[in-house]
C-alpha cells in the first residue's frame, strides 16, 4: 500500500524561522565579547609595560639614593681628614643633599615631570612612616647632619655630624634604603603578576569564547549549510513526486555509464517504461489517484532493481532504468521481474483498488550515443506497446548476431 505522495521538499532539521536572528545576535555577542576580551589585554599589556616602566624608576631613585648618602658621606670624611678642601666639599655636599631630597620626594609624592608615581604597597608605607624603621626620618635626619657638616668652617674627624652620618650610611640608613629597594621591587613584581594573571584569564576567557563559538555558531551553520546543499543537490536531481532522478540527472548517469561501457566493451541494458493506458487510470480515478500509481511504480522498481542500477522518470508516466555490466539476458531478467512485481501490486485510492501494468523497451549495448540509444529503445518499448501491452522487447547491440528477442505476460 503507498500512502499519498512524500513528495513535498522536506524541511531542514532543526531549523526554525528564527534561527537565523538567533545565530546572528549570538555571533555579534561573541564579537563583542572578543573585542572587549582584546581591548581589556591591550589596555592591560600597556599597564604591564607602565609598570615596569614605573618600577625601574623607583629602583633607581631608591638605589641612587643609596648611592648619594655614601657619596656624602664620603665627600664629608674627606673634607674632615683635609683630603679635599672644606670649602669645595661644602659645596659638592650641599649639591648631592639636595638632589637626595628632591629623590626623596619623587619617592614619596611622585613626579608627574618624568613619570613617576609614588607607591602606595602598604609594606613601602609603613617602611617609610612605620615607628619600626621610619626611612624617611632617617633620610631627613641624615640631611640635616650633611648640611650642618657642610655649614662648618672648620670640619674634623670628631663632628658628631660626621659620626651620625658615617653611623648612619653605614647601617640603619643603608639597611633602609636596600629595604626600600627590595620592597619596590617586590610590590611591582606581584602587582605585574596579578595583572600578567589577568591576561591569562583573558586569554582563556577569549578561547573560551572562539571554542563556544565555533560549537554553537560555525557548527550548526555549517551543518545547516551542508544540509542545504544536500537538499539543493538533491532537488536539483530528484524527481519530486516519486524521489527518483529526474530527467536530466539520469541522462547524466546513462551517458556516464554508456561512454564506460564503451570503454571497458562490457555491455549495459537501457530500459524505457511506459505506464500502460496510464490516461484511463486518471480519468476513471482521478489523478491523485494517478499519482499514487507514479509512486507505486517507483517503490517497486527502486525495490527491484540490484545495486548499482539507476532508476529514472523522464516524464508523466514514462521511466527509465540503467543497467550497468549487464548483458542481454540478465537485462531480461531484470525488467521481467521489475514487470511481474508492478503488475502483481495495488494501490488503493476512496476505497478502489486500482492495478496497472508496463510495457519495456531494452537495449543491450555496449557503444553508441545516449540519443541513438534512447531512440533505439524507444522503438522496441513502441513494439510492446503495439503487441499487447505488459510485455518487454529486448534487443542487443552488443552482439549482433543475436536476434530480436521479445517476452510478455499477457495483454492488459
Amino acid at each position: 500500500m503507498i500512502t499519498p505522495a512524500e513528495e513535498q521538499v522536506p524541511a531542514t532539521a532543526g531549523v526554525t524561522p528564527s534561527a537565523p536572528w538567533a545565530t546572528t545576535i549570538t555571533y555579534m555577542v561573541a564579537l563583542l565579547v572578543i573585542a572587549s576580551i582584546s581591548v581589556t589585554s591591550h589596555l592591560l599589556t600597556n599597564r604591564i609595560v607602565a609598570r615596569q616602566s614605573t618600577t625601574a624608576l623607583l629602583v633607581n631613585t631608591a638605589g641612587r639614593q643609596r648611592m648619594l648618602s655614601q657619596r656624602i658621606t664620603r665627600l664629608a670624611q674627606q673634607s674632615a681628614d683635609g683630603t679635599l678642601a672644606p670649602t669645595a666639599a661644602a659645596a659638592q655636599i650641599l649639591a648631592l643633599t639636595a638632589r637626595m631630597e628632591t629623590a626623596q620626594h619623587q619617592l614619596i609624592d611622585g613626579d608627574t615631570a618624568i613619570g613617576l608615581k609614588g607607591s602606595d604597597a602598604p609594606q613601602i608605607h609603613d617602611l617609610y612612616f612605620g615607628s619600626k624603621v621610619h626611612l624617611q626620618q632617617q633620610v631627613l635626619d641624615f640631611l640635616a647632619h650633611a648640611r650642618a657638616f657642610a655649614a662648618q668652617p672648620s670640619p674634623n674627624l670628631s663632628d658628631p655630624h660626621l659620626h651620625a652620618m658615617v653611623t648612619a650610611a653605614d647601617t640603619s640608613l643603608l639597611d633602609g634604603l636596600d629595604a626600600a629597594v627590595a620592597l619596590y621591587q617586590s610590590a611591582s613584581e606581584h602587582d605585574i603578576r596579578h595583572l600578567e594573571h589577568l591576561m591569562n584569564t583573558l586569554t582563556a576567557l577569549m578561547l573560551l569564547v572562539l571554542i563556544l563559538e565555533a560549537l554553537l555558531i560555525y557548527r550548526p551553520l555549517f551543518n545547516r549549510l551542508t544540509s542545504a546543499i544536500s537538499l539543493l543537490l538533491k532537488v536539483s536531481t530528484t524527481d519530486f513526486m516519486t524521489g527518483l532522478l529526474n530527467r536530466r540527472a539520469f541522462l547524466a548517469a546513462a551517458e556516464r555509464e554508456l561512454a564506460m561501457s564503451s570503454r571497458s566493451h562490457v555491455p549495459c541494458c537501457l530500459l524505457l517504461i511506459d505506464l500502460d493506458s496510464f490516461k484511463n487510470v486518471n480519468d476513471t480515478y482521478g489523478h491523485p489517484a494517478g499519482d499514487l500509481v507514479l509512486q507505486n511504480f517507483a517503490a517497486v522498481a527502486h525495490k527491484s532493481r540490484r545495486d548499482g542500477d539507476l532508476v529514472g522518470r523522464m516524464g508523466g508516466e514514462e521511466f527509465a532504468l540503467i543497467l550497468p555490466a549487464t548483458d542481454l539476458d540478465g537485462g531480461i531478467q531484470v525488467a521481467e521481474r521489475l514487470r511481474v512485481a508492478f503488475a502483481e501490486s495495488r494501490v488503493t485510492s476512496n476505497g478502489r483498488t486500482i492495478a496497472a501494468t508496463i510495457s519495456t523497451g531494452m537495449l543491450c549495448t555496449t557503444g553508441g550515443s545516449l540519443t541513438e540509444c534512447i531512440a533505439h529503445a524507444d522503438r522496441l518499448l513502441y513494439q510492446a506497446k503495439h503487441s499487447g501491452r505488459n510485455r518487454v522487447e529486448a534487443a542487443s547491440t552488443a552482439a549482433p548476431a543475436r536476434p530480436l528477442t521479445s517476452t510478455h505476460a499477457g495483454a492488459h
